[in-house]
């Protein structure tokens, strides 16, 4: 339609319609009609999935107190291990101090 003025107008006689490039103006027109399709999709994607976006707030927090729980899981895992060790490196420090002083008694 544009270009049918600007036609028209070049037909005419009219010497200012010439200043705009034929070709620069369909660009142009290609341009917004691929960020109108753009735009058009985007929205009829956001309609189709309105629920889904309503929810985003609950599935954040979810996903928080998901990851939380996971990390407490995580801390308690480590402390459970340290307790294993530190254990572990008493029943070793006891069984040698029962050596030492089996091999002081015995002398």
């Amino acid at each position: 339609m544009v270009l049918d003025i600007i036609d028209r107008l070049t037909a005419a006689g009219n010497l200012q319609a010439n200043l705009m490039n034929r070709g620069d103006a369909i660009e142009a027109l290609k341009i917004t009609r691929g960020s109108l399709v753009c735009a058009l999709k985007t929205e009829r994607i956001l309609r189709e999935n309105q629920q889904f976006i309503g929810r985003r707030y609950e599935l954040f927090a979810n996903i928080e107190s998901n990851l939380a729980a996971l990390m407490a899981v995580d801390v308690s895992d480590r402390a459970t291990e340290y307790g294993r060790l530190l254990n572990e490196a008493l029943e070793i420090g006891m069984s040698v101090h029962k050596e030492v002083r089996k091999l002081q008694n015995g002398r």
